[in-house]
């Protein structure tokens, strides 16, 4: 196995039944987090799915967050040889991330070990206590008030700004993967999922553009114009090599801006596309081929007006008419 280059910080072990990394500062606690890892409760997991479980555990220093990920069969051998451990990946990405500063849990330990049912890989890092997912908030099952929606998105932009900074950007963005603490002030967001990110010692103004459009862009049906420009000034505030130098703050984001709009409108047209000769294919399975407008090919002009003008579609992510000074 290939482990990753460790920081100073981080401890490497090995014992009979693991192999694996640990922060230093719990290192003189290892045959105990080993053992917590091994008493799984089934009414602390949190999420569970096909190879991966997350649970909650606790320890003398507080709640612990536990993954685990079970690569096994063919297929996880083939993704071990060409893709590498994916708990390794993860662990290796969280710790640059957190000694870079940027907003992720606190690691604690990586280990791996063989079982009967294939390799299995453990992350353990510190549970944030009352965390809830972006996508509650946007989505309504959490309501907010106007001025809760506006320091939420402020919260976003600093966040995003602070992972770029550290040079990464996240391959998976969406709100699943950003956690909210209200409790803390200013309120803190932290991101998750971190085994299919890019480190690289800086971004580029495109990159940076592309994946705040892509964490953002899902947003504009559901937050006010105000709301959505006070995160993009956050994430400038943060973010203060400008490229190209901008003259001021008002100017950046105005630039910013536009390019977020049509970046965000340009995805949202690729992904209806894609889905519409899909959508159709599925209700000729669903309904039967004899049975009224599927039969013929038929479908409701109104979306077939959309499905071949969508460049007209009003994504409206910035309106230009009206920007905060």
């Amino acid at each position: 196995m290939t482990f990753p280059t460790p920081p100073p910080t981080v401890h490497s072990f090995s014992n009979p039944h693991w192999r694996g990394q640990i922060h230093a500062t719990y290192a003189g606690h290892l045959d105990l987090i080993l053992q917590i890892i091994d008493r799984a409760d089934s009414t602390s997991i949190l999420k569970t799915g096909s190879g991966r479980k997350v649970w909650v555990a606790e320890s003398p220093w507080g709640s612990l967050c536990i993954k685990e990920i079970a690569s096994t069969g063919l297929r996880g051998l083939f993704r071990r040889v060409f893709q590498g451990d994916p708990g390794a990946r993860e662990w290796s990405n969280q710790v640059s991330l957190a000694s870079a500063g940027a907003p992720v849990p606190a690691p604690i330990l990586w280990a791996a070990s063989r079982t009967t049912a294939g390799r299995r890989g453990v992350i353990v890092s510190f549970f944030l206590e009352g965390a809830v997912p972006v996508s509650d908030y946007v989505d309504g099952r959490v309501p907010l008030r106007e001025g809760e929606k506006r320091e939420l998105l402020e919260a976003a932009g600093r966040a995003l700004g602070q992972l770029h900074q550290a040079g990464c950007i996240h391959q998976d963005p969406h709100g699943g993967n950003m956690l909210v603490l209200r409790s803390l002030s200013p309120v803190q967001i932290f991101f998750t999922d971190l085994k299919d990110i890019q480190l690289k010692k800086s971004l580029t103004w495109r990159e940076r553009i592309l994946n705040v459009s892509e964490f953002l862009g899902g947003l504009a049906p559901r937050l006010s114009l105000t709301v959505k420009q006070r995160g993009l000034k956050a994430y400038l505030d943060v973010v203060r090599d400008w490229q190209p130098a901008f003259r001021n703050e008002s100017e950046a984001r105005r630039s910013m801006a536009r390019a977020i709009e049509y970046y965000a409108a340009r995805d949202f047209r690729a992904r209806w596309r894609s889905r519409w000769p899909n959508a159709r294919s599925m209700a000729n399975v669903f309904t039967g081929s004899g049975q009224g407008h599927t039969r013929a090919g038929f479908a409701p002009p109104g979306i077939l007006h959309l499905s071949v003008h969508c460049s007209q579609i009003p994504m409206g992510f910035f309106n230009r008419k009206r920007l905060l000074s």
